[in-house]
């Protein structure tokens, strides 16, 4: 290749030097070249010369050329041949070509060479000069169409880079891409949202927003419109939808698919109207149903919340407001609207317990779990009444906050229940050691009739004397005296202990309390007024009619004693139900129907101390000249032995009262008069008679009165030997005087046996204290079959004579 001297070497194809263009100089003759070389001295530009087509086509490929300067005429290949060969080929298709020529300067020749590609046509001679200008202007020209050129190849690779980039970043991201029409049909999908929605590319494609088979839904679980899909609203709007959660049919496996939507509209210049929806979506179903089974959690810890029974408040520890509470709390108050709604704790603690709260949930927050703060409060409930709770107190974390956790637990029934049942144990305990006391008086009794009855028996006999003198008589008859009074201390002693013999009969309280009204105004004075509040339809209970007298006589004594400067007595009766777990009813009360007497006094009361001892033998408050402290003892047991309840109720400076329960009896009607004691006439007679007792005094006593009477008399030690002695006496045995309580054999057995062995043989028991289960002392034994001790002598023996007329 033919270049000038100063043209450096190209080292690859089309080079260009970054400072100078290169022009391609074509002729057959070379004097033509150096002349036109000559002619472009001082130009920027390196010649390469070509003396035909063959060498010009070779020197195209190693440069990218500037301008080429073809001569026309040249042999083989003429210089529109090699024209048409350059302007065909892409590399050099856009190089500018000068024809020069000195044969062919006609217009045909012109236009031919215009019409072959040319961009001009020089004549020879041609002016070297305009030569320079042209080849300036096409070089000016050639310099900004390569750097339009250059721009554009850069543009076109940033643009082609850009584009790979974005097909990456479409191909790989993790959200789902889909390029949809602007009817909303899917046109192009990436692949994650293929992978997110389940469907193969061929189902995707072409798919609709509107189509069915998506069963979209609402995050809250309503049906999703097909118009209000975010690409459809944002193709309808114009406007970006962004962040819509929503759910949709997965292809695969038919379950639901949780997505956050975003619709981005596209619009083409100068068109209003968006012509595809540019459609993200995330698949965010793992979070969605985190978030459901938190929802789902918080509405079972807010059920477990509402239904537990304490009562729960979160509140603010700065200002003690409630921030949340339950539904336990809110019936606790009385208040199910207000709790919620800011309300201070101060509207339902006092000052001082609200600050006690404050100091004692700041100590659990740093306390241990399993040592948690306990506070005992009272709260105010909406209608001004208080409850007793046990607050137990923490401090939470919520929402980013400390917050004071209370749970209140309602123990004002369980303090009640529990006063209750302290009560109820005190009056157990009393009833206990009233028991103990009454075994041990009972048994006293029972040694000490014995010896009274010897006592009186034998003082009696010797009254009776003849050879007794008035001197010794009088004597005697003090001695009597004594016994006898001896003797009403055991009975009270005995009734204490409910040992002592009753005649239990169906009777009307009513009855026996307006019988014993004159002889209760004698003992309670004038400055005392009497009462009764008797209930008209009275039901019918079994006791001792004396014995019920005793007990009204008795308790109007003390209260007479407890109002010293006047004031009322009240006799009242009233059928009552006890229920089965009754609070407040005495803690030995079974259930059922009642009859209760009441005897109410308005005088000085008693203290709880006093209250706790007023049943104890021989305790009293009098003076020691003014009571023994056995008569309410003998209320206690008398009342007690009529399977009754006393209970005393009083206050100091506010009166007492007690009140006596008996068991309705139902179906029997009520005895309107006592039994009749038999007739005073002492007769003696011949019969047999068995005195049957272990104490050797009264039972030598008993057998040497009835001998003195007449009587043929037997004697046993015991009911054993009674019957020892009845199967070695062939004779008939007309009555046995048997004690009730013995060793081996007790009264009511050695009966039990008589009236197999010897049916004809009569019975009378005789006894101080008969125990607890002595059958016969109730409302079916006949006053003449009982003989009590201690004795008279003449009682005795009108007895005996009593049971044996029968």
């Amino acid at each position: 290749e033919p270049m000038t001297a100063a043209a450096p070497h190209a080292s690859g194809p089309h080079e260009t030097p970054s400072a100078e263009a290169w022009i391609l100089a074509v002729d057959d003759k070379p004097a033509n070249l150096i002349a036109l070389e000559r002619a472009l001295e001082g130009i920027p530009a390196r010649v390469v010369k070509a003396n035909g087509g063959e060498e010009a086509l070779a020197a195209s490929l190693r440069h990218r050329f500037a301008l080429a300067i073809l001569d026309v005429q040249m042999p083989g290949m003429d210089g529109y041949e090699l024209a048409e060969i350059l302007l065909a080929d892409p590399a050099t298709a856009s190089t500018p070509i000068i024809f020069v020529t000195a044969a062919y300067s006609d217009e045909a020749h012109q236009f031919k060479g215009y019409d072959a590609g040319a961009v001009d046509y020089m004549v020879k001679p041609y002016d070297p000069a305009v030569l320079r200008s042209k080849v300036k202007v096409f070089l000016e020209l050639a310099r900004h169409r390569t750097s339009l050129e250059d721009l554009v190849a850069e543009r076109t690779h940033a643009l082609r880079a850009s584009e790979a980039r974005h097909r990456t970043l479409f191909e790989t991201m993790a959200q789902g891409v889909v390029y949809q029409d602007a009817g909303g049909r899917i046109v192009e999908a990436n692949p994650a949202a293929i992978r997110i929605l389940g469907l193969a590319p061929e189902a995707l494609l072409g798919r609709l927003s509107s189509d069915r088979a998506w069963d979209a839904i609402r995050e809250d679980g309503s049906a999703l419109p097909a118009d209000e899909h975010p690409s459809m609203r944002a193709l309808r709007t114009g406007r970006a939808v962004h962040d819509v959660i929503m759910g949709v049919r997965h292809g695969l496996d038919g379950g639901r698919v949780w997505l956050n939507v975003t619709g981005i509209p596209q619009f083409r210049p100068g068109e209003p109207t968006a012509y595809q929806v540019y459609t993200t979506f995330s698949d965010i179903t793992a979070r969605r149903e985190a978030e459901l089974r938190v929802e789902a959690s918080e509405r079972a810890l807010r059920a477990v919340f509402d239904r537990v029974e304490d009562g729960i408040l979160v509140l603010d520890p700065d200002t003690l407001n409630v921030e949340m509470a339950n539904g336990a709390m809110a019936r606790l108050l009385g208040r199910p609207d207000a709790l919620e709604r800011d309300a201070s704790l101060h509207g339902i603690l006092s000052d001082e317990h609200a600050a006690q709260l404050r100091v004692r949930a700041a100590d659990a927050d740093g306390s241990a779990p399993s040592a948690p703060s306990i506070l005992d409060l009272p709260v105010r409930r909406a209608d001004g009444s208080e409850a007793l709770v046990d607050a137990t107190l923490g401090v939470v974390e919520l929402r980013g906050r400390r917050r004071i956790l209370a749970v209140f637990r309602d123990m004002s029934e369980r303090r009640r229940e529990e006063s209750e049942r302290q009560r109820m144990q005190a009056e157990l305990f009393q009833a206990q050691k009233m028991e103990s006391i009454g075994a041990l008086a009972g048994g006293v009794a029972h040694d000490f009739n014995n010896l009274l009855s010897v006592i009186l028996g034998y003082v009696g006999l010797a009254i009776d004397s003849e050879d007794t003198t008035d001197t010794t008589r009088e004597d005697l008859v003090e001695v009597k005296k004594a016994g006898e009074r001896s003797a009403e201390l055991t009975r009270q002693l005995l009734a204490f202990g409910r040992k002592q013999v009753m005649q239990r009969v169906p009777v009307d309280l009513n009855h026996i309390a307006v019988g014993v009204e004159r002889m209760l105004r004698r003992i309670i004075g004038e400055d005392i007024a009497l009462t009764f509040d008797l209930q008209a339809d009275l039901g019918v209970v079994c006791a001792d009619p004396g014995q019920v007298e005793q007990v009204i006589m008795n308790l109007a004594v003390n209260a007479r004693d407890a109002m010293p400067h006047a004031g009322t007595l009240r006799v009242a009766t009233a059928n009552v139900e006890a229920a089965p777990h009754g609070v407040g009813r005495p803690a030995e009360l079974s259930p059922g129907r009642h009859v209760r007497l009441s005897v109410t006094d308005t005088g000085q009361g008693m203290d709880a101390a006093t209250l706790a001892r007023i049943f104890e033998p021989f305790f009293t408050t009098k003076a020691p000249d003014r009571g023994t402290g056995l008569g309410l003892s003998t209320v206690y047991g008398i009342v007690k032995q009529s399977e009754g309840h006393v209970f005393c109720s009083s206050e100091v400076g506010r009166g007492t009262t007690f009140d006596i329960y008996l068991p309705r009896v139902e179906g029997r009607a009520p005895i309107s008069a006592r039994p009749e004691a038999p007739g005073s006439e002492i007769r003696g007679g011949h019969e047999t008679v068995l005195v049957v007792e272990d104490a050797d005094p009264v039972r030598s006593l008993a057998a040497r009165v009835l001998d003195a009477a007449g009587y043929r008399v037997l004697t046993a030690i015991d009911g054993v030997d009674a019957l020892r002695t009845s199967e070695s006496w062939t004779a008939p045995i007309d009555l046995v005087l048997t004690d009730v309580v013995m060793p081996r054999m007790g009264g009511e057995e050695l009966a039990d046996r008589f009236a197999r062995m010897r049916p004809r043989t009569k019975i009378l028991f005789m006894s101080g204290y008969t125990g607890s289960s002595f059958r016969r002392s109730g409302a079916d034994a006949p006053q003449t079959h009982f003989v009590e001790k201690p004795f008279r002598v003449d009682e005795l023996l009108v007895r005996v004579r009593a049971v044996l007329d029968a």
